[in-house]
């Protein structure tokens, strides 16, 4: 999707390639292995990151804002920490340059504000 419509600027995504990558992580190492990108599927990794301008990263919050229950919290848990890792130290080495990371946290509200901020320089 991300490489599909790269030609079209000012565009946004719910997810990033991080976010799959740390679900797989995760998920593989509860199923008994080891999955870390390699070959193809990094490179393709590497080219739909760098076609990003911005990632905005909303780790969990407590309390959670989501007012339905959440399916599988335990994963969703294990997932968050996991892209904090990812995002917060490049274990991955992904993240040299490009895109731009903008953590952000507070209300609704006050994230929406501060990203109204960013984005207008």
């Amino acid at each position: 999707m991300i490489l599909a419509s790269v030609a079209s600027p000012d565009s946004v995504y719910d997810r990033c390639p991080l976010d799959f990558v740390a679900y797989l992580e995760v998920v593989a190492v509860q199923e008994g292995f080891e999955w870390v990108p390699s070959g193809k599927l990094l490179g393709r990794i590497e080219k739909a990151l760098a076609s990003l301008g911005l990632v905005v990263f909303l780790p969990l919050s407590r309390p959670d804002e989501i007012d339905v229950t959440i399916e599988l919290p335990r994963l969703r848990s294990k997932v968050d920490t996991r892209l904090k890792a990812i995002i917060r130290d490049d274990e991955l080495g992904l993240l040299e340059g490009r895109p731009k990371i903008l953590e952000l946290r507070g209300t609704r509200a006050e994230r929406l504000a501060r990203l109204a901020e960013i984005v207008a320089g």
